[in-house]
């Protein structure tokens, strides 16, 4: 059923019911309108009749009252008029039949009970009527102003018929009903051909409707109106146009997600995605492969799962796990990354990443990055700056060593100068496979950052006069200041600098400066530059400048040599100073280098720590040292260089070779070459740790061509107690042996301090021994004076006893020496004892608080 025919088969019978109402409701008010309006007209009329009557009524003669009360009638139009007696008989009636009747119907009692005039509708003789009850007083009562009560003589009755009335109200609510029921036919009418209208335009939003249903989303309704129906027609169009557009963002939304998934599964890297929930939201198959697990697991498990699946394949499961819980204890947690060290030898790096939606946090993207092949890469590439280091530290080792034994001989200004170059020249080859391998360390210092300057110029100087290049330097503005930095490092920067300035530059000048910029108190910065008139860089060849073993140009290699390594080198040592290295140029007018670092500014009173200065000819007769190195100039080398120092050396060419010196002899260091044929130095090293088990421990200190940190762990690793790298400078060797060269073998001191106990009994072994070693050293000297060579022995044979039962090597040595010494006749005892007292000095400052 259509909707217009809904509205008629209900609007009808609501038209019909509304009619029916309005006419009964009409009909009643009009009677109940057209009584109370006969009632206001007559009542007063009757009031006035009563009062005529009164003095009538008081004789109760009917001959007298009947004329008036048919006037009543009369004028009033009553159907009868009548008086009755205070008692309720009736006095005088229009109808005479009625005379002395006594009227006891309800209305009349109310009447007679009133004192008031009564009027009411009521039924009589099957009809309806008005009925009126008036009373009537004593005449000269009815003015009464006193207090006293009025005489009631009678009351007047009147019945008025409502026929015309109700007819009258009949016809009233019949046009009522008319009128209603036109009306409502009027409006049920222009409701329907208002429902027309509207269900015209909503049909054609409805056919529209199904057209985009059935796919056709270019269907529009026309708006046609600024109405609701305008507004609907206008929001459908919109909505229309909006699944259009939806329609083809999902169709390129599924293009994307295609794309999106295809680079997932092409990712070289494993992707898990995990949601907030714990959920697995996706994956792709690289991640299946890199932890070896089934699709359909994944699948079917959240991340927890996975993380108890993965974490036996882990080398370190605990930190694992440790890791993962707080990346999801807090999914808002900023990207974060670690390595994954897998048992079979892979290593990963992991990406945790929040996703969001909105700014907020749903879930965390997890990326697996196979670094295997980059860790065997970065191994080879250790390897490759191993050989390098080692095939250019082993011929070096020699030139510095050289170098450093020739600096402590006498030698002119120029021979001196001569040294000084080569050394920093070796140094300067050895800085590059230092910092590739970030070993390299910065020394702190007081230095004057005029005079690094001033000493680095004066080494190109020679360059630039040969070239009749003019060299200017300019550091007023530093004049006087002293910082803390490494001068060797400052020294070097600078020289690559100048250097670079004097090779590049054909003609013109060279310009130097320092500028000094304090920062506060305490701090300032320090900005070196070299400005010159040379050949100038592009753009271009800036971006490769600073690469190792890489020239602004492929022709520069060729016609003005070099490397490549200088400004590498420079930038590192740039960085690890904390500071800034760059330059600024123009193709074929020049370039300005420059270097900016920050310091410690210091005063001239202060002083920086300093590497310790060997002594010159100072005597260590007490300590034996072995070196062992297969290359036959650095052994010899290192033999004078120890000498040098005051010790004494023997030297073993391999690692058989040095078992077999410490089968037989008593060493107190071993200088030990990692890289030999055959027996290396960590199996050397391993050898001699498992024959010393349980015995005095020799220390040594390894000596390798090798600089990197993994070989410093290798050398700790198999037992070795110290680490040098070549060159062995004499002051490198002079600070080994400060650090190692102990009053006591520490093996044999705890054992006898195992066996001293402690508190008193220890204090009193202690006592004891010195003054034995006291007494012992001056009865080797009271024999020494009265020529008893023999006494002397026995003296020195005493107190080396002593010293091996305690630990106390040095002096033991020291003392097996002078023993010998006075078996052979007793030439070289005086240096002997005088090294005993000093050593004894040692002992007595460890064994005393």
């Amino acid at each position: 059923m259509r909707l217009q025919q809904k509205v008629l088969v209900v609007g009808l019978p609501v038209a019909i019911v509304i009619g029916a109402l309005v006419a009964t409701v009409s009909r009643r008010a009009t009677v109940s309108i057209m009584t109370r309006e006969a009632a206001r007209r007559v009542l007063p009329q009757a009031e006035d009749a009563a009062l005529r009557i009164a003095a009538a009524a008081a004789t109760g003669r009917e001959d007298i009252l009947l004329p008036r009360v048919q006037a009543v009638q009369a004028f009033s139009g009553a159907a009868y008029a009548a008086v009755v007696s205070p008692e309720g008989r009736v006095l005088a009636h229009t109808n005479v039949l009625e005379k002395g009747r006594r009227r006891d119907d309800p209305p009349a009692r109310r009447a007679l009970a009133a004192s008031v005039p009564v009027v009411e509708e009521v039924v009589e003789e099957g009809r309806r009527r008005l009925f009126f009850g008036l009373p009537v007083w004593r005449p000269e009562d009815e003015f009464l102003l006193s207090g006293k009560d009025r005489t009631r003589v009678g009351t007047l009755l009147l019945s008025l018929p409502l026929d015309v009335t109700l007819e009258s109200a009949r016809r009233a609510g019949t046009q009522v009903v008319w009128l209603v029921l036109f009306f409502c036919a009027v409006v049920l009418g222009g409701a329907l051909a208002l429902l027309r209208l509207l269900l015209r335009r909503l049909r054609a939003i409805s056919d529209a409707t199904v057209k985009v249903a059935g796919g056709d989303y270019s269907a529009s309704v026309p708006s046609g109106s600024a109405d609701e129906l305008g507004e609907l027609a206008g929001a459908f169009n919109n909505m229309s146009a909006a699944l259009s557009r939806t329609v083809v963002s999902r169709d390129r939304l599924e293009e994307a997600l295609s794309i999106a998934r295809a680079t997932l599964e092409a990712s070289a890297d494993g992707i898990l995605v995990v949601g907030t929930d714990m959920k697995i939201v996706t994956f792709n198959r690289r991640f299946l492969e890199m932890w070896g697990l089934p699709e359909e697991v994944v699948r079917a498990s959240d991340n927890r799962r996975i993380v108890e699946l993965v974490t036996p394949l882990l080398a370190d499961p605990a930190a694992f796990l440790r890791r993962s819980t707080l990346s999801y204890e807090n999914f808002e947690i900023d990207e974060q990354r670690d390595v994954l060290r897998l048992k079979d030898g892979r290593v990963y790096e992991r990406i945790s990443r929040p996703y969001r939606l909105e700014g907020a946090a749903i879930g965390r993207t997890l990326t697996f990055r196979d670094l295997t092949p980059f860790m065997e890469a970065e191994r080879v590439k250790g390897q490759f700056m191993a050989n390098v280091s080692h095939e250019l530290r082993t011929p070096l080792n020699a030139v510095v060593g050289a170098a450093g034994l020739l600096r402590g001989t006498r030698l002119d200004p120029g021979q001196q100068e001569s040294v000084e170059i080569l050394s920093r020249a070796a140094q300067s080859l050895l800085d590059f496979a230092k910092s590739e391998a970030e070993r390299m360390t910065m020394e702190r210092a007081v230095l004057r950052p005029a005079d690094v300057l001033s000493d680095a110029v004066s080494l190109v100087a020679a360059g630039a006069v040969e070239k009749n290049l003019r060299l200017a330097v300019d550091a007023k503005e530093a004049a006087g200041l002293s910082v803390v930095g490494d001068p060797a490092r400052l020294r070097q920067v600078l020289l690559n600098m100048l250097s670079n300035a004097v090779k590049f530059t054909e003609s013109g000048e060279i310009a130097a400066e320092l500028r000094a910029r304090a920062l506060g108190e305490k701090s300032v910065e320090l900005e070196f530059s070299v400005r010159d008139t040379g050949i100038g860089i592009t753009p271009e060849q800036g971006k490769r400048l600073f690469a190792p073993f890489s020239q602004a140009d492929g022709s520069t290699t060729r016609r003005y040599g070099g490397t490549g390594l200088g400004l590498a080198i420079s930038k590192s040592l740039a960085e690890l100073m904390g500071g800034e290295f760059g330059f600024d140029s123009e193709p074929g007018r020049g370039s300005r280098f420059w270097l900016k670092i920050k310091c410690e500014r210091v005063s001239g009173a202060e002083s920086g720590p300093r590497p310790p200065q060997p002594p010159s000819g100072a005597a260590r007769d007490r300590l034996r040292v072995l070196v062992v190195e297969d290359n036959t100039i650095n052994r010899r080398l290192l033999v004078r260089q120890l000498e040098r120092l005051g010790c004494r050396a023997e030297a073993a060419a391999s690692g058989a070779e040095a078992l077999e010196l410490l089968r037989a002899g008593d060493y107190g260091l071993i200088l030990m070459d990692c890289q030999m044929p055959e027996l290396d130095g960590y199996a050397t090293t391993v050898e001699v740790r498992r024959r010393e088990a349980g015995r005095r421990r020799v220390p040594i200190v390894a000596l390798t061509a090798n600089s990197t940190e993994g070989d410093r762990r290798r050398c700790l690793e198999s037992g070795m107690d110290d680490f040098m790298s070549k060159p062995a400078t004499l002051e490198a060797l002079y600070a080994a042996l400060e650090r190692w060269d102990l009053p006591f073998d520490e093996k044999s001191f705890e054992s006898f301090l195992e066996i001293a106990g402690a508190g008193d009994d220890r204090a009193r072994l202690f006592s004891d021994f010195l003054a034995d070693a006291d007494a012992n050293l001056a009865a080797v000297r009271a024999a020494l004076a009265k020529g008893d060579l023999a006494a002397a022995g026995r003296a020195a044979h005493s107190l080396k006893g002593a010293c091996a039962s305690i630990g106390a090597r040095g002096l033991r040595e020291l003392m097996r020496r002078t023993e010998e010494a006075a078996e052979r006749g007793g030439g070289a005892l005086e240096p002997l004892l005088a090294q005993a007292a000093d050593e004894l000095g040692r002992v007595k400052g460890r064994l005393r608080p």
